[in-house]
């Protein structure tokens, strides 16, 4: 299904203005939950499947459900330093960390 959403940019140059964009909704079944799930995206329909857009969304909540869990358990949401090299070990060591436990 193809639908149409309008909505407000933000305002540039003390003018606010509207704009149009086409999306696509897509419901793929899920056999074991006995359900569906729908999917908003502006991927074409040529190029992916309902069932990629399955596999890629959930491979991007599983990206996501790893950065939560660094931000929280490794604190990583800030860093006291700029020094790009300790934030790089930083991020190494929470990974390594991750992937032990």
């Amino acid at each position: 299904m193809e639908v149409e959403a309008q909505f407000k940019r933000g305002q540039y140059e003390g003018t606010r203005s509207l704009d149009t964009k086409r999306f696509r909704v897509v419901g793929v079944r899920d056999e074991d939950a006995d359900d569906y799930h729908l999917y908003i995206t502006n991927l074409p329909r040529e190029e992916f499947l309902p069932s990629d857009l399955a596999t890629l969304y959930r491979c991007r909540w599983e990206v996501e459900t790893l950065f939560r869990e660094l931000k929280t358990q490794y604190e990583l949401h800030e860093f006291d330093t700029s020094n790009s090299d300790v934030v790089k070990i930083l991020l190494y060591a929470a990974l390594l960390s991750l992937l032990v436990s």
